[in-house]
Parts: structure tokens; C-alpha cells; sequence
């Protein structure tokens, strides 16, 4: 590798995500992205610091609540069965405190005041009806459609959504000039410091170890991720984890002090997907308002994750009542 290509031109947060049980890297950060707080900037002058804060500002925004509300709904979260679902949700429910592994364990544990706390946001904003109908199963593409209709005043979103849609006074005009991001929201410490958590998420490349070509492989993967390859993604939308990419374009300029002081990514387990997949189900089912908060995170059992995986999670945890 030469000296342009050294690992440190690499943002930490990002390659933090690749992080395996072995210690070893085996892919190489491609793009990173994050969920950030969109709201109406010609609305809301000040976004709000906490999550007690994004409920107060959601309901204010909600027309059956406020009927002077120029919006019809305070705020926008994903809520589809899928796992990005539960990413999001880790925003609210890290600076509460909670986790999804036991303390000092490899072993699933989410029934804990913090994850309560966590998801209770999406119960009360449930229970308030500030969330759209739609919310129960909106992934990136349904909020960003919930964005740009204007229907909104609040979103929680992935970062690329900026650059896909609020960078270009052409594509959007609707929306042009009207929204901002800014970091999640958070929790209020004692001290009056707000304790944040951003998830972060990275697309990685690799190569496949039957290659017949790995050294060809090896030179595009170091140009692409590493070299001017990166650059050329970045200017052509990507996000691409490079240090000197974040630190001369927009948003990034914005999502690098945020990334660095807030940033969050899951551990390291072999049953990640199957715990995010039962932590998503249990999101749905609050929007929905099917189940509460408390009742959720009584949920899996240690055992459930050992002995199977994929659907087979899921239909057990089904038949056991906990999703």
C-alpha cells in the first residue's frame, strides 16, 4: 500500500464496523453512512436536544392535536420489520442506557430500564398519533417520501437522504431550503450535558477468497476505497469514509464532529442479524401499538440465539409469544 493509502486516512468510526471477533480486517470501508435528526428549519428554529424534547416538538407539530399546525404530523420514524428498523431505534435507546447484550456477556439482554426507557419514545408518539399511518412500515424510501410531501416536521433518516435530495434546488424545490439536520436527540445528564448516540453503518468490499485474481482485486480495492476511486464516489453521492472527503464537502463537514463525538456501531456478535430482526419486530408492534414498551423487552431468552438462526429465530420467538 502506498503512502496515499495508508489506514489512517480512514475515519475511526468508520472503521470501527468492521471490527471482527478475531481482530482481523477483512473488508475495507466503501461508504458510511448515519441516522440524523431532519426537521423544518423554516419551523422549528432550534431542533430539539432530547427525546423528551422530540416528543414535546412532534406533538406541537400535529394537526389533530394543534389545528393551527401548518404540518399534519410532528415526526416521521421507521417502523418496518426489517433490521435497519432497530439501528435507528439504537439512538433512542443508547443514551438511555440500555444495551443488547448483557454487561460483560455475549449473551442477548434487552430487558432493562434503559431499552424501556428507549422505546418508549416510539409508545408515546404512538399513543399521541404524531407518527403517519405509514410509519408502522416505512423504511429509507417511505420517509423520504413523508419528507418531501411536506407532511412532516421531523425526521429521523439515514445521512444520505441529504445529498440525494436536499443539496439540488432542482430536484426538490418543494422542500429546498426548508430542512436541516442535526445530531439525534438525546438524554439530559445531571450536569446539563446531553448524552447522544448516532448509529453508524459502513458498505464494505472485500475480496472473495476463490478469486483467481486476487492481486488485480487487491489494486482495484485499494484505489476504490483508499485512492482517487474514493473521490470520484464521493462526487458522484457517495459517502465515502475518507477523512479528507468529510472534511471538504457538505454535509459531511456537519456529520464529522457529530460522527466523532456521538458515534455508535453494533457489537460484534454472531447473532447480530437475528437480534436486530426481534428488536425491529418489537419497534413495529409499538407503532402499531400492539404491545407496549415494558412488554417487549421481556423478550429472548440467551438459548433462542445458540440454536438457530435466520427465519427459525423469528417463528420461535413467534410461538413463544415474545414478537
Amino acid at each position: 500500500m502506498g503512502k496515499s493509502c495508508r489506514w489512517d486516512v480512514v475515519l475511526k468510526k468508520a472503521m470501527a464496523t468492521v471490527a471482527s471477533l478475531d481482530g482481523k480486517v477483512y473488508m475495507i470501508p466503501k461508504d458510511m453512512s448515519e441516522v440524523v435528526l431532519y426537521y423544518r428549519k423554516d419551523l422549528i428554529p432550534k431542533p430539539p436536544e432530547t427525546w423528551e424534547e422530540y416528543v414535546t416538538l412532534a406533538k406541537k407539530f400535529t394537526k389533530s392535536l394543534n389545528r393551527r399546525s401548518p404540518t399534519q404530523y410532528g415526526a416521521v420514524m421507521q417502523g418496518k420489520y426489517e433490521m435497519w428498523t432497530f439501528c435507528a431505534a439504537l439512538e433512542n435507546i443508547w443514551p438511555y442506557g440500555g444495551e443488547i447484550l448483557q454487561p460483560g456477556t455475549t449473551m442477548p439482554g434487552f430487558d432493562n430500564p434503559g431499552t424501556v426507557q428507549g422505546l418508549k419514545v416510539f409508545e408515546e408518539l404512538a399513543k399521541a398519533r404524531v407518527l403517519p399511518p405509514d410509519s408502522v412500515d416505512a423504511e429509507h424510501p417511505e420517509v423520504a417520501q413523508l419528507i418531501m410531501s411536506g407532511k412532516v416536521a421531523m425526521a429521523i433518516q439515514w445521512s444520505a437522504f441529504y445529498v440525494e435530495a436536499l443539496m439540488d434546488p432542482k430536484k426538490y424545490p418543494e422542500i429546498y431550503g426548508k430542512f436541516d439536520i442535526a445530531p439525534p436527540p438525546g438524554v439530559r445528564q445531571a450536569d446539563g450535558s446531553i448524552h447522544r448516540a448516532m448509529y453508524v453503518q459502513t458498505i464494505c468490499l472485500a475480496i472473495n477468497k476463490n478469486s483467481e485474481n486476487k492481486e488485480a482485486a487487491a489494486r482495484f480495492l485499494v484505489w476504490a476505497t483508499l485512492g482517487e476511486g474514493a473521490r470520484i464516489y464521493a462526487q458522484a453521492g457517495g459517502s465515502s469514509p475518507i477523512k479528507t472527503v468529510w472534511d471538504s464537502s457538505m454535509p459531511y463537514t456537519k456529520l464529522g464532529p457529530w460522527v466523532e463525538a456521538y458515534g455508535r456501531s453494533v457489537p460484534v456478535h454472531p447473532d447480530i442479524t437475528d437480534i436486530m430482526m426481534i428488536g425491529s419486530s418489537w419497534v413495529q408492534q409499538i407503532i402499531a401499538g400492539s404491545v407496549s414498551c415494558k412488554r417487549s423487552c421481556q423478550g429472548a431468552e440467551p438459548g433462542d440465539f445458540r440454536l438457530f438462526d435466520g427465519q427459525r429465530v423469528n417463528d420461535q420467538m413467534r410461538d413463544k409469544g415474545r414478537i
